[in-house]
C-alpha cells in the first residue's frame, strides 16, 4: 500500500479521491459546507507516509520571517484587487454573487446557515476558525509535502509543482458547490487562478528552502489577516 501511494498513479488517485470527497462535503452531504474527512485524511496521508521536509528551526533567521510577513501582506493586497476588484469590475459588479468571491462565500454561508438551522454569521464564523486552525498545516503537507514532494522523484520539480498548484486550486473550488445549480462560476475561476498562483508561489518557497516552515508561516498569516481585520 505504502508503495502504491508513493507512486506517480498513487498520487494522482489520492489526489483525485481527496478532491471528490471535498466536493461531497461541500455539497451534499449534511454536514457540508465543512469539509471534515478531507482536511483529516490531508494530515494523516503525508504523516503517515513522512512525505514532507522540515528543516530545523534554526536555519531560519529573522529576515525570513519578516519576508513572510511581508509576502503574506502583500498576497492578501493583491488577491483583494484581482478578486474583489478587477474579476467583478471586468464580469459584472462588486457584490454580485456570480463574479465577487467574497459574496459568493457569503451567500454559500447563508445557504449553510439555512440547511444546518443555524445563521449566517455562525456559519461563517465556525468555517474561518476551521479553515484558519487546518488550511495552512493540512494544505502545505498534503499538497506540497505530499503531492509535490512525491512527484518531484518521479516527473522533476515543474511538473509536479504544476500539478500540485492544479489540484490546491481544484480544491478551492469545491468550497462554493454548496450553491449548485447556481454555482458562481466567474467567482469559483478567479478563486480557482488566484489560489494556483499562491500554490506556485508556495511550491517555489518549498523547493528553495528544502523546508515546508515558511510556506506554512506564510499560509497560516495568509488566513489570519482576514480575521486580525475583519
Amino acid at each position: 500500500m505504502r508503495n502504491r501511494l508513493l507512486s506517480v498513479n498513487g498520487v494522482l488517485l489520492t489526489a483525485v479521491c481527496l478532491t471528490l470527497i471535498a466536493a461531497l462535503e461541500n455539497s451534499v452531504l449534511p454536514w457540508a459546507p465543512f469539509f471534515v474527512l478531507q482536511a483529516v485524511l490531508a494530515l494523516v496521508i503525508p504523516l503517515a507516509l513522512k512525505t514532507y521536509r522540515f528543516g530545523s528551526l534554526r536555519a531560519v533567521r529573522w529576515w525570513h520571517w519578516l519576508a513572510g510577513i511581508v509576502a503574506a501582506v502583500l498576497i492578501q493586497l493583491i488577491g483583494g484587487l484581482f478578486l474583489g476588484l478587477l474579476v467583478p469590475n471586468l464580469f459584472g459588479s462588486p457584490g454580485e454573487t456570480a463574479v465577487d468571491i467574497g459574496a459568493a462565500l457569503m451567500a454559500m454561508y447563508e445557504t449553510a446557515a439555512a440547511r444546518l438551522n443555524s445563521d449566517p454569521a455562525t456559519i461563517q464564523t465556525a468555517y474561518m476558525v476551521m479553515i484558519f486552525l487546518w488550511a495552512a498545516v493540512g494544505e502545505e503537507l498534503f499538497y506540497r509535502g505530499y503531492i509535490q514532494g512525491t512527484l518531484e522523484t518521479h516527473i522533476g520539480f515543474n511538473r509536479a509543482m504544476l500539478i500540485s498548484a492544479a489540484f490546491f486550486a481544484l480544491r478551492h473550488a469545491t468550497q462554493l458547490l454548496l450553491l449548485w445549480p447556481d454555482y458562481p462560476v466567474i467567482a469559483a475561476l478567479a478563486w480557482m487562478t488566484f489560489s494556483f498562483a499562491f500554490g506556485l508561489l508556495m511550491s517555489y518557497l518549498y523547493k528553495r528552502t528544502q523546508s515546508l516552515t515558511l510556506p506554512i508561516f506564510i499560509h497560516f498569516l495568509f488566513n489570519a489577516i482576514p480575521l486580525l481585520v475583519g
